[in-house]
């Protein structure tokens, strides 16, 4: 008896178990994502504690360290030089000894009074320490940043209220270096044709008088061979109409002189058929010539069977290939580093390109101001929009074209404007494509990491000007008339000036010439005391103590 195998009420299922198979892998799966949204929200806080920490010392660093508006004070301990000096009757010169004081002062940074307030705070704390450098570049990122969202809603501005505007191309032509040498090849090929046809000049010319004078020669020899015809057509008819002569009367002389005027006629056709023959030679050799003065522009004789290319033919196309390279590669800006900017015509390039007296060369290029065109093309220097916006400077094509596409979709009041990426169309967000293109803005428009050594460096310079307090220096001093003696005496400062220099964002070397006021002669008038002035003086921000 057979039996089949039976399930039990305590036994599962293969549906239930294979539900809760389901039910264990997603709930391992949840455990999971739930651990990296952990892990993730440790390392964003990790960044916002070290973001909160940096902050904290660029704030701290603000009240003596930043020169953010190029305008500190502080006090120098200073040195001071006095130039005083007498000769004594019967001995030598009395010098005066240095003399050591306080001096209050203000400087003044030149270089920090320009229109990017990023590199202040960076180049300010750029040598006061890691962590004061830390924090200079997070607070430069954010003021580059918040510049870069006002330049952002000024473009969408211009392209609304000019939509035609477009920036200067000089700044928009973007090349990687395999394409700027090809396009640098065929320039300095199209230059050749240029310096081949101005040294060759000479020559032409002369080929050309030639072709003249070989042309009138063909007219003097037309003319010589058809006064010849018309003379050999009237010794026709005359020898005719005395053949017919002959006839009628029958008569020997008449025969005679029939005979010779044909003859006659005979001599001048030949006369005549020579002349034609030396005109179509000089026609040859005036064509011969003007091939010539065409094809020596090469600085070589044609050959006989020359079908050589017109070299301004030549010239059209190469000017043609370059501005279609140049128009593929108009994407962006040539950034520091990426390549090489290419190098525009001289003005004797574009004159020798544009003014060549080669026959019917303007007519073979169209007209002088399209070459013109091509040639400014050529060298990267595009003619810009007649409307120029500075804070706009640096803005790329790509970057006007997407603002162009934010400006066409809020205007239609939609949620969402297409933007191409590498190729491909993405829908963003209106919110999420500003963002966008402010961040690339902030790289082109405001760039404020470009040139930082030299930026920097240009801040370490300052004037300044001073109060220096009294200080005791060893003067000569006229004690009688005649008498000269050595006294230490108290200088009274009136004022002090000179040139600072600012090394870090803590201290300042100041060189300058001090004024003072001190009893020298004896008779209880001050006099002028002039001293050279060195000094080490500390830094504080006066106008962040005062605007924060």
């Amino acid at each position: 008896m057979n039996s089949e195998p039976t399930e039990t009420l305590d036994s599962p299922s293969r549906e239930v178990l294979e539900e809760q198979k389901k039910t264990l892998v997603a709930e391992g799966e949840a455990e999971a994502a739930k651990a990296e949204a952990e892990a993730a929200k440790e390392r964003a806080d990790d960044a916002e504690a070290e973001a909160k920490q940096a902050k904290q010392a660029l704030e701290s660093a603000r009240a003596g360290k930043l020169i953010r508006y190029g305008v500190t004070g502080g006090t120098a301990l200073t040195t001071y030089f006095p130039l005083h000096m007498e000769q004594g009757d019967e001995g030598p010169r009395f010098y005066s000894t240095p003399g050591v004081g306080a001096m209050p002062y203000i400087m003044f940074n030149p270089a920090y009074w320009t229109e990017k307030p990023q590199v202040n705070i960076y180049c300010a704390n750029k040598y006061a320490g890691p962590s004061s450098i830390a924090a200079a570049q997070i607070a430069a990122d954010e003021s580059a940043k918040a510049r870069a969202k006002r330049r952002m809603v000024r473009l969408l501005e211009v392209v609304v209220a000019d939509p035609g505007w477009s920036p200067p191309t000089s700044l928009n032509i973007r090349a990687d270096r395999q394409t700027l040498q090809k396009i640098e090849k065929l320039y300095d090929e199209l230059l050749a044709i240029s310096n081949a046809v101005e040294g060759t000049r000479p020559k032409r010319v002369r080929a050309a008088k030639q072709a003249e004078q070989d042309a009138a020669d063909k007219a003097t020899l037309a003319t010589k061979a058809a006064a010849a015809k018309d003379a050999a057509d009237e010794l026709a008819e005359d020898a005719s109409a005395a053949l017919q002569a002959a006839d009628a009367a029958g008569k020997p002389a008449a025969e005679k002189k029939a005979a010779e005027a044909k003859r006659t006629a005979e001599r001048a056709a030949a006369t005549a058929k020579t002349a034609k023959e030396e005109a179509e030679k000089a026609a040859k050799a005036a064509e011969v010539a003007k091939v010539a003065a065409e094809v020596t522009v090469w600085g070589e004789d044609p050959p006989a069977d020359c079908e050589c290319e017109d070299p301004w033919k030549k010239a059209a196309k190469l000017l043609a290939e370059i501005d279609e390279k140049l128009e593929a590669k108009r994407n962006g800006v040539l950034r520091h580093g990426d390549g090489r900017r290419m190098r525009g015509p001289s003005p004797k390039d574009r004159k020798l390109l544009i003014s060549d007296p080669l026959a019917s060369a303007l007519g073979r290029l169209r007209t002088e101001s399209t070459v013109e065109a091509m040639l400014v093309r050529a060298g990267g220097l595009l003619s810009p929009s007649p409307n120029t916006y500075d804070e706009l400077d640096g803005l790329t094509l790509d970057q006007l074209e997407t603002a162009k596409r934010i400006a066409a979709a809020k205007a239609k009041g939609e949620s969402k404007v297409e933007l191409e990426v590498d190729g491909e169309p993405i829908s963003y967000a209106i919110d999420d494509a500003e963002e966008m293109l402010a961040g690339s803005m902030q790289s082109t428009v405001v760039g404020w990491y470009e040139d930082l050594p030299a930026n920097c460096m240009s801040r370490t310079f300052g004037m300044w000007v001073g109060y220096p307090l009294t200080f005791k220096s060893t003067l000569p001093v006229e004690s009688s008339p005649g008498d000269l003696e050595r006294t230490r005496l108290g200088v009274t400062g009136v004022t002090a000036l000179g040139l600072g220099i600012t090394p870090n964002a803590y201290v300042s070397i100041l060189l300058g010439v001090g004024f003072g006021l001190a009893n020298v002669s004896g008779d209880n008038d001050d006099e002028l005391v002039v001293s050279f002035v060195l000094g080490l003086g500390g830094n504080l921000d006066l106008l962040t103590l005062i605007r924060g």
